[in-house]
């Protein structure tokens, strides 16, 4: 049900001396008037069922037969209220009305424009109750905005994710507070249901822990935006484990439920300090042969994994002074543009000459300041440089994306839309997040011998391939993991599985059949008719960061589903980072 908020609604009643009475039978049809014309106003404009339509205020003249019904005069008097409304909304033009499809898309809002200290739809915010005033000045935006995001902890990674996407995040965390990146990840962590408890300092951290850490290191946008802000030199070593926290939740936060977890986020927030030519802590040098996947068996043995850790963080370094590179380039592109409006003079020329500009550097996006450190870690690790940095060596991809969103976010003072829909045919499989948290699988799969040294998204993500006949890139499958429909599927961002992995998943393929068949009360022939029976379901996939919307038709509702409670709402999920909301209609 979408919702409405409006700041202001006056009456002026222009009435004959007799009638002046009839201004309180006026003023107790107001806000059926109102109730019938959003309702109009919803399916005439077009607008999602569930959002927030804020109205500044409403200046409608109309004309009403004070001797007509109380029925007819709602009618004439929302159908002027409504046409007035959808012609505002379609023009497009005014500034007085907003519509945001969710709260969480309005809080989306607020946080980029906080960035950009633009605070033009203050009002609106102030409407959905996201900001208490119109703020005073920068650091008040800022306190309430880090309000705002602790009442909501589960949104707190998702709006830094969109900040780092829209490339606000690095002026934005220049301005916030050791204090605020401390209290921000103190709610961020409450997410998780565990208490992280700091390591003993003499225990050496394992090859695992490396391991998890280089890969936090090596996928965390919002780690590489605020590196490339400076926000962590010379930040404390609270503020520093504060950042730690928010990237390893990021990438994956059902690491902070491990019992690893303080061990990682030492050796994550120690990394940033390779910036400034220090080390990392002395650790043990093990064989790393039983802890590496398959295609690293046999060629890394013996190398040391703080060296990889060294070489990530040396690279999101660069990777972060790239992004802050992007950033500059797309700030002269816009200004270029604002001048050459008001020369009136764009011509294809000049168009074609920008274009170049973004291609030529897409294409050579090494050759800066930073290539010195990178090539001498190179230099350092030989031949097991490449695997080492398989994730990252993919800069020109990266660039690209990155480039797009600068161009298609940041221009202007439009809302961020960073909401992604997609249809599937295995709606149903993703019931089954309610029997993996029955079942405890997430925590054992993070524990297991051969999956836990994968990322827990991968293994869900081969698990649902297990199950249903998908392609890797459906929109189920990768919900199952945790991701948004125009996500890169896991199977690709990881080697080929192992034997010795493919026994795991088979077995927790197994216990998920097993307790399917305990809790599903249905004649099926076999198992493959059972799956089939749950997970084939068409639905919409309608997502958001944090956010994952199951849509069914009302015709896939099933009795035995329901009776099993497969498809209560999943709630958030703390391992995935995610909210799950199963939807009939």
């Amino acid at each position: 049900m979408a919702e409405f908020n409006l700041e202001k609604f006056k009456t002026h009643y222009i009435l004959p001396p007799a009638h002046y009475r009839e201004s309180e039978r006026l003023d107790g049809l107001r806000l059926t008037v109102l109730d019938e014309a959003f309702q109009s106003i919803r399916d005439r404009a077009g607008m999602p069922r569930d959002g927030e339509l804020c109205i500044r205020n409403v200046s409608v003249p109309v004309r009403i037969r004070l001797n007509n019904s109380d029925q007819s005069i709602v009618a004439s008097w929302s159908s002027a209220v409504t046409d007035n409304l959808v012609r505002t909304i379609r023009s497009s033009v005014s500034d007085g009305f907003i519509f945001y499809y969710s709260r969480r898309h309005a809080l989306f809002d607020f946080v980029v424009a906080v960035s950009r200290e633009n605070y033009q739809r203050s009002w609106a915010w102030q409407l959905i109750g996201i900001m208490r005033s119109k703020p005073s000045s920068d650091g008040d935006a800022l306190i309430q905005m880090v309000e705002a995001l602790c009442r909501e902890p589960e949104l707190i990674v998702p709006a830094l994710q969109v900040l780092a996407a829209s490339g606000d995040l690095p002026r934005l965390a220049r301005r916030l507070s050791g204090a605020q990146w401390i209290e921000l990840a103190e709610a961020a962590e409450s997410t998780v249901e565990v208490t992280v408890a700091p390591r003993a300092h003499a225990q050496p951290a394992s090859p695992r822990t490396f391991q998890r850490a280089l890969r936090v290191l090596r996928r965390s946008r919002v780690l590489a935006a605020v590196v490339s802000s400076s926000t962590i030199t010379g930040a404390g070593e609270s503020v520093r484990r504060a950042i730690a926290a928010l990237a390893v939740l990021e990438v994956e936060p059902a690491l902070l439920r491990n019992e690893a977890a303080g061990e990682l986020l030492e050796v994550v927030s120690a990394s940033f300090t390779l910036n400034d030519s220090q080390s990392l802590p002395s650790t043990t040098q093990p064989d790393l042969a039983g802890e590496r996947r398959a295609d690293l068996a046999g060629e890394r043995r013996g190398d040391e994994p703080r060296d990889e850790v060294s070489v990530a963080a040396t690279e999101v370094a660069r990777k972060a002074d790239l992004e802050t590179q992007v950033s500059r380039r797309g700030k002269d592109a816009r200004g270029a543009r604002q001048s050459a409006l008001q020369r009136n003079f764009e011509t294809e020329a000049s168009k074609q000459d920008k274009e170049r500009q973004w291609g030529e550097f897409d294409e050579t996006p090494g050759h800066d300041q930073k290539q010195e450190p990178f090539e001498s870690a190179k230099a350092h690790l030989g031949g097991a440089f490449d695997d080492a940095l398989e994730v990252l060596d993919e800069p020109s991809s990266w660039l690209e994306s990155l480039g797009d969103r600068q161009t298609e976010i940041t221009e202007g003072n439009e809302v961020v839309v960073p909401r992604r829909n997609a249809f599937t045919q295995f709606g149903g499989v993703l019931f089954l997040i309610n029997l993996l948290a029955a079942l405890k699988l997430p925590d054992e799969i993070l524990n297991d011998e051969a999956l836990g040294a994968r990322p827990l998204g991968w293994t869900l993500h081969a698990l649902a391939l297990e199950l249903i006949p998908a392609n890797e890139d459906d929109a189920a499958v990768l919900a199952f993991a945790g991701l948004l429909p125009d996500a890169k599927p896991p199977s690709q961002q990881e080697p080929p599985k192992t034997e010795i992995e493919s026994a795991s998943l088979a077995r927790f393929h197994r216990r998920i059949v097993d307790r399917l068949c305990e809790v599903i009360d249905y004649e099926h022939k076999s198992v493959g008719e059972l799956i089939q029976f749950v997970c084939c379901r068409r639905a919409q996939i309608v997502s958001d960061p944090a956010w994952i919307e199951i849509k069914f038709s009302l015709d896939e509702v099933a009795t035995e589903i329901r009776r099993a409670g497969l498809d209560l709402d999943p709630g958030y999920v703390s391992w995935l980072g995610v909210v799950f909301r199963f939807v009939y209609e």
